[in-house]
């Protein structure tokens, strides 16, 4: 009895492996995307030279020489038993370093914009100090722009994106598109209570939900471990996580 009992535990394990396996390998359509492939405007003359720089995780620097974007400007790199079982805040070192490897040092105009694509610690937790040393404008969206409130990024370099509306920077255009961030075949995390108040991480361990500070004093709000730095549309978010 006991010997069938296992065997049973290891099939259902296997077919568990099994199906997560062909989830992982599940992709998006780029379909809805076709329309957004580049194109030489007719009777442009011959493209600016365009320099395409990657610098860890997903930081992507775009450069055509006169202009230059950045997606996340995320520079600092928490150990694994820091990440999970301590707080992780930005590395003013790392980011220094990481802005002169990719030639952005000083407020020279040259980067535009800083543009996380979501607002995860490891996407967003530096954007607003990147922007802060280079002057560039921080784009996203409204959790993106409160983790930048948040860090006391004025708010003339904070600007919350629209979806589908195009923005000019020098001769770039950017235009923000919604995206999933997971294969499609598994289920999409959302956040079952946003932040709608300036809100801090939780100070503990073992504590798994940040907290939304105000006048009225501090509740819970939300179920995304504190590494989440904006579960949702939050208020002001302080960058030390």
């Amino acid at each position: 009895m006991f010997k069938r009992a296992l065997l049973a535990v290891l099939a259902l394990l296997l077919l568990a492996l099994a199906a997560l396996w062909w989830a992982l390998q599940q992709h998006p359509s780029l379909a809805p995307y076709a329309d957004l492939h580049w194109k030489a405007p007719v009777g442009s003359g011959p493209p600016a030279p365009l320099k395409v720089t990657f610098l860890g995780v997903s930081t992507v620097l775009l450069d055509d020489g006169e202009t230059a974007l950045l997606t996340d400007g995320f520079f600092s790199r928490p150990g694994k038993l820091q990440t999970f079982l301590g707080k992780v805040e930005p590395d003013l070192q790392a980011i220094a370093q990481g802005l002169e490897r990719a030639g952005l040092t000083g407020k020279t105009g040259r980067l535009a914009a800083v543009i996380p694509v979501h607002s995860h610690y490891d996407h967003a937790m530096d954007a607003p100090e990147v922007a802060r040393r280079t002057g560039a404008l921080l784009l996203g969206s409204p959790s993106t722009a409160n983790v930048g409130r948040g860090a006391g990024l004025p708010e003339a370099q904070i600007h919350t994106a629209k979806l589908g509306e195009p923005l000019r920077f020098g001769r770039f255009t950017a235009t923000l598109y919604p995206a999933g961030m997971r294969p499609p075949a598994l289920p999409a995390a959302r956040s079952r209570s946003p932040c709608t108040r300036p809100c801090v991480p939780a100070t503990t361990r073992k504590a798994k939900a940040m907290r939304c500070t105000s006048n009225m004093g501090a509740r819970p709000c939300s179920s995304w471990a504190a590494r989440a730095l904006s579960p949702g549309p939050c208020g002001a978010c302080t960058p030390t996580w």
